[in-house]
């Protein structure tokens, strides 16, 4: 069995009785969102084990020739390393891998990996314990009955579509089961929480120290010329692609800086080739997380350019958290999760709004400081130490 590993070594009074679970869709070392910045928060409060998200059986059993994967696993580690930390993460390796068929050997391997870690949390002194989810169908319901408590935290719609769609049965479950649904989006919320009076909003956070202080211009920065108007995440397909591009062919004096990852881009994908190609624009992929305030904070426009569609609706966007607690201007797509912040950032639909916002944002207007100063008021309420804080009470109301 995959061994545990050490995540957070922060020093703390912790609930020695009550532990954690997570169950995330990535590996806590993937794209840094905000499940990751919660959990590796709540072990100042409780033990935590991450479960990270298993392989598939080809994987671990045919697929030799990947190297990134740990076969040479025992069956049953039976001494665990012990941390200081309270943060931990479980590998699963080969020998409890993704199996579709038949589902009970899929739901025996499952409560495998559950009881295992429920193990590991009683030899830490654990009696209650706590399930956090981020998304349906990822345990059988026999697995959800050894849990005191199940928190389904909701970031997104996770049907991705762009459309109206129906609420999928497994999430309509789930939000109806669990003892705390939290909704990081009021629109979220008023659309599924109708299944559960305990539903909650949380928007995502920020970590506003690290935003906040200065930082060193990075290198790949430094030769490109000024004014930069970037976006700092995923590139992907939610992003209105073809504004931006439009954006950068009709101001050439502009450079658009784009920070991070392209995921995802399906049936955008000469688009994205096309900005590429411009003589402005300049992809300089992922970066650590500690790295991207540095970004952000040369940045003399912040992007927020989403599509405007059912997807997009719900969206609680880290980026504008971020770029709040960063101080700068802010010029984002008119969509709901942006509108109540109108009086802190432009807005724009169309693509002469863009241009001429962008040009208020780049202005000596007086407004502009107003606007960031009110801004970066609102990102210490969105700190990740508060959101998270308010996670810890709801679980231990929860538990009594």
């Amino acid at each position: 069995m995959g061994a545990f590993k050490l995540m957070n070594d922060t020093k703390c009074k912790i609930d020695p009785s009550i532990g954690i679970i997570a169950i995330l869709p990535d590996d806590f070392d993937g794209p840094w969102m905000g499940r990751q910045q919660i959990i590796s928060r709540i072990g100042k409060y409780f033990y935590t084990v991450l479960i990270n998200p298993p392989h598939e059986w080809r994987e671990c059993w045919l697929n030799t020739k990947n190297r990134n994967l740990d076969l040479s696993t025992n069956f049953i580690q039976r001494d665990f390393e012990q941390h200081e930390s309270t943060v931990l993460t479980f590998n699963s390796g080969k020998w409890l891998p993704i199996v579709y068929k038949p589902k009970i050997l899929s739901i025996a391997i499952q409560y495998i990996r559950i009881k295992l870690a429920l193990r590991k949390l009683k030899s830490l002194g654990c009696n209650r314990f706590v399930l956090y989810l981020t998304r349906p169908g990822m345990l059988a319901d026999v697995c959800l009955k050894e849990f005191d408590l199940i928190c389904y935290h909701i970031f997104d719609d996770y049907s991705f579509s762009e459309t109206k769609t129906v609420i999928s049965p497994a999430e309509k479950h789930l939000i109806q089961i669990c003892d705390i649904p939290i909704f990081s989006s009021t629109l979220l919320m008023s659309d599924k929480g109708v299944y559960n009076p305990n539903s909650i909003v949380i928007p995502n956070g920020v970590d506003v120290q690290l935003f906040a202080k200065s930082h060193r211009v990075p290198e790949d920065l430094l030769e490109i010329p000024r004014p930069i108007i970037g976006y700092c995440g995923i590139v992907k397909k939610q992003l209105d692609l073809k504004l931006l591009l439009k954006l950068s062919e009709q101001r050439k004096t502009w450079s658009f800086v784009f920070v991070g990852p392209i995921f995802n881009i399906r049936d955008d994908e000469e688009i994205v080739e096309q900005l590429k190609i411009q003589s402005n624009t300049y992809f300089l992929g992922k970066k650590n997380v500690e790295e991207l305030p540095a970004y952000i904070k040369q940045f003399d426009v912040g992007l927020l350019c989403y599509k405007n569609n059912n997807y997009t609706k719900y969206i609680s966007p880290l980026k504008l958290n971020e770029y709040m607690a960063a101080g700068i201007n802010i010029v984002g797509t008119r969509i709901p999760p942006l509108i109540p912040h109108e009086s802190r950032i432009y807005l724009a639909e169309l693509i002469d709004e863009w241009i001429s916002a962008i040009e208020k944002a780049l202005s000596d207007d007086p407004n502009n400081v107003a606007m960031k100063n009110d801004a970066k008021e609102l990102a210490l309420e969105y700190d990740w130490n508060n959101i998270v804080s308010k996670i810890k009470d709801l679980i231990l109301s929860g538990l009594r």
